[in-house]
């Protein structure tokens, strides 16, 4: 019996060191980043990745920032669904490019939302397109409520990370401008600003900034101020027990999660609406 159970206990140490050697953990995301007329803050973001229980497994999260209310947060597990150049699709959750447009859609019991945004060319810098869409919100009959529309300036940006590769972004927007800061972004660093675009390596952003701090971008200076409304991500509310052991037998630290409104002041001019994505083990 304890030979037995000794097998069954190198093997499992076997398996393991295999595992380690071999599996390396990815995340690869499209994301929905924009700043309404409001100035409310949209962020909708659809990772897929090898890290759960199913293969291709698609999670969708929402955050809407808003300047006058309390933010809204939404997130949701589906799959399987694919990851390329344009888009997320397979999923009811899915963004996907159709000509020189980029047409979202998110479904859930907490909200519905859909829309489009036009004129958001790829490449590196990204240049900035029209959101247009709405956020249907459900009444407690669960039927459709509250309609919140989102009008104003965005990006669809493609990210991705392999092993435990993290990072703090910050993305803000004028009504012609738009700035993308963004180590794991495929444009990870980028600028449209008076009509000039340029696009560069990013600076390092803290995963715990304080209140107000100054970074430096593209020979421009960018004071950002870090607002208060925020929603926040961690590996014990997102994550099952099965999914944590998982990720610990190869080696995958869970990232926790912060979106934060911010407003950002370039080179003393009026301030742009502003967010945070601060990431952290």
């Amino acid at each position: 019996m304890v030979r037995w159970v000794a097998g069954w206990l190198v093997l499992g140490a076997i398996v393991l060191g295999v595992a380690r050697l071999t599996v390396v953990p990815r995340v690869e995301s499209w994301l929905l980043i924009g700043a309404t007329r409001d100035e409310s803050i949209v962020v909708a973001r659809y990772s897929v990745s090898n890290t759960g229980l199913f293969a291709d497994q698609l999670t969708t999260r929402l955050a809407l920032l808003r300047a006058d209310a309390a933010p809204i947060a939404h997130r949701s597990i589906a799959g399987p669904a694919q990851v390329d150049g344009a888009g997320v699709h397979g999923a009811l959750d899915r963004i996907e490019r159709e000509g020189d447009a980029w047409n979202w859609h998110i479904a859930g019991d907490s909200l519905v939302g859909n829309g489009v945004i036009s004129g958001s060319a790829a490449g590196c810098p990204t240049a900035p397109g029209e959101l247009l869409g709405f956020l249907h919100l459900p009444d407690g009959l669960g039927a459709e409520g509250e309609a919140i529309p989102l009008r104003g300036t965005a990006v669809a940006v493609r990210t991705g990370a392999r092993g435990n590769a993290i990072g703090s972004a910050l993305y803000a927007f004028d009504q012609n401008g738009v700035l993308g800061l963004d180590p794991l972004g495929e444009c990870p660093g980028f600028l449209t600003l008076d009509g000039i675009a340029a696009a560069g390596a990013p600076p390092w952003i803290p995963p715990v900034p304080d209140e107000r701090f100054t970074l430096n971008f593209a020979g421009h200076v960018l004071e950002v101020r870090v607002g208060k409304h925020e929603i926040e991500e961690t590996p014990l509310t997102t994550t099952l027990l099965p999914e944590r052991w998982l990720a610990a037998a190869v080696g995958y630290h869970l990232p926790s999660s912060r979106v934060v409104r911010a407003r950002v002041t370039i080179d003393g001019r009026r301030p742009w609406s502003a967010v945070l994505m601060l990431g952290a083990h």
